[in-house]
């Protein structure tokens, strides 16, 4: 068999089919997980949804059941169409009421691990519909009796006489069933085992390649491996529909070759580590330079999320991607991509690279300077103080008299009377000058 790719459960797989719940998983109480080519169940269940109550697992590719005995409240656990062959794993479950194991493949040696159930007291439901096992006569009466808390099989009512008579003929039937799976495994070419009856098998040593019968005795096309193989044509099938669909797309995009040069051309430029200056966002953009830092502003839009925005500062360029666009910018200075900053304006919401050059600049010094001296009087001299009378600064014999003192509106007057006569003179210089008597002087 070719290799297959499988699905995990994870975290983020169960909080996708949380959504019911708000995403929490810690409360939640049905999970519906059906249909998704999941192999196995891991302890992503035991960790993250320890209070689940309703399981759906159907049509998967689960091979064991395992990781759910902490589900002490799981009550209905849906495995239909699956690839279990034996029942284990479910001996702590004691609230478990329902068991869907319908289309399975349970052949008479996992028929044998059936008594695991006996510490389920509370199971009422069970489905095998599809199994090998149910080709078996006593198939019936055997699950009846060794599980005597059923009240329905395979969607049929247990009555009290079916049950009474199935517990009379059970040791019958438990030595008629040994041999029949040792038949059986004969036939399919396997070495039979008689199953540990313990909690817990660690390993399966079940051949998944066994094939098994139909009611009219001949083998079936219908196995373990037959349901690999399906899901291996039916994944293939999906790659090559994805294929041509691409295929029509590019033949409606006139542009396709020269997007796909553009991816190469990127890749090429990752792989390199030698990339071009692009910006496919068109924002704009401003580089300053310092003599020690560098700064790189892009005007990314203001009410983009900055978790959106992935940053990766390189020596000799910077690269940002947000929301599926790139730009790369090319820095003027080798810089230091480990003492980088980033932050963005609360205003604009621009984004503000500081980036510290690798060999920075010195700034030009200037002389400094000089200090003032400060003459510091000498202490044998007298040094004045209060207020001074200016009339004691000059010689006694120049002293001057108050009467020579004018007062402010003296000064005026003479002012305007000296002014007053150079304009008198003025006139009677003139040559056009005429002395009319009549006219009074000026003053």
């Amino acid at each position: 068999v070719h290799p297959i790719t499988m699905v995990q459960i994870t975290e983020t797989m169960l909080r996708k089919k949380a959504e019911h719940n708000e995403g929490c998983l810690s409360t939640l109480e049905e999970l519906t997980l059906h249909q998704m080519n999941i192999e196995g169940i891991n302890k992503a269940f035991i960790h993250c949804c320890p209070n689940l109550q309703i399981v759906y697992l159907q049509n998967n590719l689960i091979g064991r059941i395992e990781n759910l005995r902490r589900l002490r409240s799981l009550k209905y656990l849906n495995l239909a169409v699956n690839n279990i062959k034996k029942i284990e794993g479910l001996e702590r479950n004691e609230n478990l009421e329902k068991l869907d194991f319908t289309v399975n493949f349970i052949d008479l040696q996992g028929l044998m691990t059936l008594p695991r159930l006996k510490c389920n007291f509370n199971l009422r439901e069970l489905y095998m519909v599809g199994n090998p096992c149910t080709q078996w006569p006593h198939y019936r009466a055997y699950v009846l009796a060794t599980l005597p808390q059923l009240k329905k099989l395979d969607g049929k009512e247990v009555t009290a006489s079916e049950r009474i008579q199935a517990l009379q003929e059970l040791e019958a039937m438990k030595a008629e069933l040994k041999i029949a799976a040792t038949r059986e495994a004969a036939e399919a070419g396997v070495v039979f085992e008689e199953p540990n009856m313990g909690e817990e098998e660690e390993s399966d040593s079940d051949d998944d390649t066994a094939t098994v019968k139909d009611k009219s005795g001949a083998k079936s096309k219908w196995s373990i491996e037959s349901r690999h193989r399906d899901y291996q044509k039916q994944l293939k099938k999906e790659q090559k529909e994805e294929e041509e669909k691409k295929e029509a797309e590019r033949r409606r995009d006139p542009l396709w070759a020269d997007k796909e040069r553009a991816k190469q051309r990127r890749a090429e430029e990752e792989a390199s580590g030698v990339y071009r200056q692009r910006n496919e966002g068109k924002w704009a953009f401003d580089i300053a330079e310092t003599g020690t830092t560098v700064t790189v502003s892009i005007g990314f839009p203001k009410f983009m999320d900055t978790s959106l925005i992935d940053i990766d500062v390189q020596p000799l360029h910077v690269k940002c991607v947000a929301k599926g666009k790139t730009i790369v910018l090319a820095v003027p200075s080798e810089v230091r991509p480990d003492a980088a900053t980033a932050a963005r304006s609360m205003a604009t919401g621009a984004l503000v690279l500081t980036l510290s050059k690798m060999h920075p600049t010195e700034a030009p010094t200037t002389a400094p300077c000089p200090t003032p001296k400060v003459v510091e009087p000498s202490p044998d001299k007298k040094q004045l103080a209060g207020a001074v009378d200016f009339r004691h600064i000059a010689k006694p014999s120049e002293a001057l008299k108050p009467s020579d003192i004018q007062s402010q509106e003296e000064v005026a007057a003479a002012a305007a009377k000296a002014n007053a006569e150079q304009l008198k003179q003025q006139e009677t210089e003139s040559p056009t000058f005429e002395d009319d008597p009549e006219v009074p002087p000026l003053e």
